[in-house]
């Protein structure tokens, strides 16, 4: 009967910086890691490496699916906060200077 080995991990770490000027929530962290072990089926045959590769590879699958749908939550909720903060921002006035400037360069090449 064949059992699960753990043989590698996948870990993703990140540390976030907000804007100072967004309210952060107590139970939202800003830096965080996680492991995710890619476990594999042992293989009572250990000649048949493409079986052993496949089995690899699911659970190399499966943690990257576990990874990708843990963080990307937690990132989702950052998304969210800090994008509904920006909504509220006064959008910046357009400079006026650079809409002439690229007249001025035509007409200097001009004698």
């Amino acid at each position: 009967m064949p059992g699960l080995l753990p043989s590698k991990s996948i870990k993703v770490t990140y540390n976030l910086n907000p804007p100072l000027s967004i309210p952060v929530p107590a139970n939202l962290p800003k830096s965080n890691a996680h492991s995710y072990p890619v476990t594999i089926s042992a293989s009572t045959d250990k000649t048949d490496t493409l079986k052993a590769g496949n089995a690899f590879y699911r659970g190399l699958k499966k943690s990257l699916d576990a990874a990708r749908n843990e963080v990307g939550e937690e990132l989702t909720t950052w998304r969210d906060l800090v994008g509904k903060a920006e909504l509220n921002k006064e959008p910046k006035k357009a400079d006026d200077d650079d809409e002439g400037g690229e007249d001025t360069v035509g007409e200097e090449g001009q004698t």
